[in-house]
């Protein structure tokens, strides 16, 4: 009997993986040569890293395990250079993964700093803080930054509210009220699935960028973009290669590093699947099974050596493959968060639909970009039970606070609720049909509806 395939709703917590990656990955497993495929691997995948973020050539593009190990070992340069000390100000959003939120904590502890938190979603001080919490606390990122600050740590987007934030204009806040002192470390790992994050077009003068490629649909590594100018520079380092080979200790994934070459190859797919297939319609059904499961890509390792430069994707076929999922995903997101509100006793976490001119705080002056990250409550049946339900019917989707802050749990009344939020994940592979399916599954809940 064949089973029926699930219905993959997860993305927020790690993507599929084309069948490019995947090949580039088994090729590099296959034909092990560290000197000369390693290093063509290495630079390919830096090169390949760098047009996928939108970086320019001068900016340092660092690997590592994954965003959690980078920004751990960014936040101790700074301690370890002094660059942090007991007179600055450390000013950290709430609606920030922990990966970006505890190692600057842990920063400024180890030298005296001041902690602030801002807390975005919020319009007024909330009134649940944790009880160990002595820390000045805003919904205006304007009352916490000062000429002392010197780091800023936010996300481009939050894990779980899945609402963008405006990062270029929060820059020129920052960088204003601080008279250029303050570093500002963007955790990009939520967005960079569905939006170009445009390191050196769209964010601002920003310092630090991160991301997990796995949330990318590659393998797993970690990548920090770093600009240079100030931050680089007031960390003592006088060349790129030496500021890579102080953050990149041991041995580069190798693998992994062939792994995003085939990454970026999977985007050149969706480049020209866009133009062959779609001229440009703004209803775009976006069937990229075919695309994940693919041709062969790379030849047999004894044919060529695997990595060449006609490999690299280029940033027009980036932009083209990502203004392609964004408009598969709006349409995705707003059919999720419609048919959620078919339900009285759901409470959907985060701002309303996609392209929504609703500010969501005081600092948002932009259109509201929803990504397709869907967090939500039911009044009377738990996230636990939700899950276990879609589970047990083939719908893949989790429940939790997923590594969030105890202040973002605070501040949305979850710190008593153990079994956290349900979190509906989608990507740009997903469909109407799939999203349909987990409608009929929730509408078979006892209860969903209210009625017995």
């Amino acid at each position: 009997k064949t089973r029926k395939q699930a219905i993959f709703f997860e993305n927020a917590g790690g993507a599929q993986v084309p069948q490019s990656c995947i090949d580039y990955m088994a090729a590099s497993l296959q034909c092990r040569h560290r000197s000369v495929i390693g290093t063509q691997s290495k630079a390919a995948a830096r090169e390949t890293a760098r047009v996928i973020l939108g970086a320019a050539d001068e900016d340092a593009v660092v690997f590592g395990a994954n965003a959690t190990v980078l920004l751990a070992s960014l936040a101790q340069r700074y301690v370890q250079q002094k660059l942090l000390c007991a007179t600055d100000e450390v000013v950290i959003s709430t609606e920030n993964h922990k990966a970006n939120f505890d190692p600057w904590i842990a920063a400024a502890l180890q030298v005296g700093a001041t902690v602030k938190l801002w807390t975005p979603s919020l319009m007024q001080q909330p009134q649940n803080l944790p009880s160990t919490s002595n820390y000045q606390r805003s919904a205006s990122l304007h009352q916490l930054i000062t000429p002392q600050t010197r780091i800023v740590a936010i996300p481009h987007a939050s894990n779980i509210l899945g609402n963008l934030e405006p990062v270029a204009f929060l820059s020129g806040i920052i960088k204003s009220r601080s008279r250029g002192r303050a570093h500002i470390v963007v955790d990009g790992v939520a967005a960079v699935p569905h939006i170009f994050p445009g390191f050196n077009e769209s964010l601002g003068n920003i310092d630090w960028y991160v991301v997990s490629m796995h949330k990318l649909f590659g393998p797993h590594l970690g990548v920090l973009v770093g600009r240079r100018g100030q931050a680089m520079e007031q960390l003592s380092v006088a060349t790129q290669e030496s500021f890579l080979s102080s953050l990149e200790s041991g041995t580069v994934n190798i693998e992994g590093c062939a792994g995003v070459v085939g990454l970026g190859v999977y985007f050149r797919s969706l480049a020209r699947f866009y133009h062959t297939s779609t001229n440009g319609r703004d209803d775009i059904k976006l069937q990229l099974r075919t695309s994940l499961t693919g041709e062969n890509v790379v030849e047999e390792p004894g044919h060529r050596t695997l990595i060449t430069s006609g490999d690299v994707v280029s940033l027009d076929d980036v932009k083209l493959a990502y203004s392609m999922i964004r408009r598969v995903e709006i349409r995705l997101t707003n059919f999720l968060i419609q048919g959620l509100g078919r339900s009285q006793f759901v409470r959907i976490l985060g701002c309303p639909l996609s392209n929504s001119s609703l500010p969501c705080h005081e600092e948002q002056s932009t259109l509201l970009v929803r990504l397709p990250t869907v967090s939500f409550l039911h009044d009377t049946i738990s996230s636990q039970q939700i899950y276990r339900f879609c589970k047990d019917r083939g719908i893949i989707c989790r429940h939790g606070l997923f590594l969030c802050t105890e202040f973002f749990a605070a501040d949305f009344g979850l710190e008593n609720n153990p079994d956290g939020l349900l979190r509906v994940s989608l990507s740009h592979y997903n469909t109407v049909e799939e999203i349909s399916e987990l409608f009929n599954v929730l509408d078979s809940i006892p209860g969903w509806h209210g009625r017995d």
